[in-house]
């Protein structure tokens, strides 16, 4: 299990400079809004992924009149063996990310050696928001378990840039006969990974004695494509009217997963605070089929989980959510509350107060 000991950082947000130690298990981290609690889950998870989960521009979070965020952490992945330090580095321009000193090419090699989940302000739109965000919690499950489906991911959507970009030139089907087969070629094997994915999904939540106080709950993949048609001679018979609209119109980049209760969508059946422990409950599948399919526990950052959710949800849905969960970190605005809910004793206490972050003793 990754245990990321120590994290430093220069020029984040309002976090001008930060050393700190943390907890090998649950670690929480108390804080105003606005003290920087989000700022230090978002490096956290920066370091595991190369990516913000608040946005893509790293202008964004680059402190103010600074031209770049370094961030750097210690990972040991057992007590035994020597820790491996991670570092990436944003500007505007550029990220550079390195492993033990070595410049590594891609940032999907960090996630090797630190797997991170998060819980956060955008997670809790996973319902309402399009089938986008729905699939990308599938596809970064699937990056850290198999390991070329990252590679098939690309694939696929090189031939997807590459048809679509003949649709819009007005090409015949002729012109396009080898990008439908590459397309379908990857598609197949994408769809196949990520059907695997939800029934993994769907093993945990069967297994999850808290959740069945919610009803039935399940998880339902649909492909993208008719599931009776051939995908490449869907996509040859498609092709006028793809060119038509310039785009292409099947396949798993228009994939979608549905959250069920009782067999019907949750979206439409259960209360928005229901909703939400039920996001929480694909948040804490995702976790399990990682953790089951590498041996290996991610870290979990939940972000401020108490303004979401009441005590009683609160309690219900952090017990599912560390169940399998390794190293955790846990933000909240006031101590009393999260106590009361936590189902595990935290092992280390941190205060944030403007951007300044240290350990500390929770408020009684």
């Amino acid at each position: 299990m990754p245990i990321l000991e120590r994290l430093s950082a220069r020029n984040f947000r309002i976090i001008r400079e930060l050393d700190l130690d943390f907890a090998a298990g649950l670690n929480v981290v108390e804080g105003r809004n606005g003290s920087g609690k989000t700022s230090l889950l978002e490096m956290i998870y920066l370091l595991g992924t190369g990516k913000s989960f608040r946005t893509s521009r790293a202008a964004d979070y680059i402190s103010a009149n600074e031209q770049r965020t370094l961030i750097t952490g210690s990972v040991r992945e057992s007590p035994d063996s020597r820790p491996s330090m991670l570092g990436i580095e944003k500007s505007s321009q550029d990220t550079l990310c390195r492993i033990d000193g070595q410049t590594v090419t891609a940032a999907s090699e960090l996630a090797r050696h630190f797997s991170v989940v998060s819980l956060d302000a955008q997670a809790f739109r996973i319902m309402d928001d399009g089938p986008a965000i729905r699939r990308s919690l599938i596809d970064r499950a699937l990056f850290h378990v198999e390991p070329n489906y990252l590679e098939i991911y690309k694939r696929f959507h090189r031939a997807l840039r590459s048809r679509n970009e003949l649709l819009k030139q007005g090409a015949t089907l002729a012109e396009g006969e080898y990008w439908n087969e590459q397309l379908a070629e990857q598609a197949l094997a994408l769809d196949l990974a990520r059907k695997h994915c939800v029934a993994g999904f769907n093993a945990w939540v069967n297994g999850a004695p808290s959740a069945a106080q919610w009803g039935q709950v399940s998880f339902e993949y649909r492909q993208g494509w008719r599931a009776d048609g051939d995908l490449r001679q869907l996509l040859a018979e498609a092709w006028p009217r793809d060119v038509e609209s310039r785009t292409t119109q099947s396949g798993p980049h228009r994939a979608e997963l549905k959250i069920l209760l009782d067999g019907r969508p949750a979206a439409n059946v259960v209360s928005r605070g229901q909703g939400k422990l039920l996001i929480c409950a694909l948040v804490a599948a995702q976790v399990s089929f990682i953790a089951h399919g590498t041996g290996r526990r991610p870290a979990l950052l939940v972000d401020d989980i108490g303004s979401e959710l009441d005590r009683d949800s609160c309690a219900a849905a952090l017990s599912l959510l560390l169940s399998d969960a390794g190293q955790a970190f846990v933000t909240t605005i006031e101590a009393a509350p999260l106590l009361a809910a936590l189902p595990i004793a935290h092992e280390a206490w941190f205060h944030v107060e403007r951007g300044t972050i240290a350990p500390a003793r929770p408020a009684s």
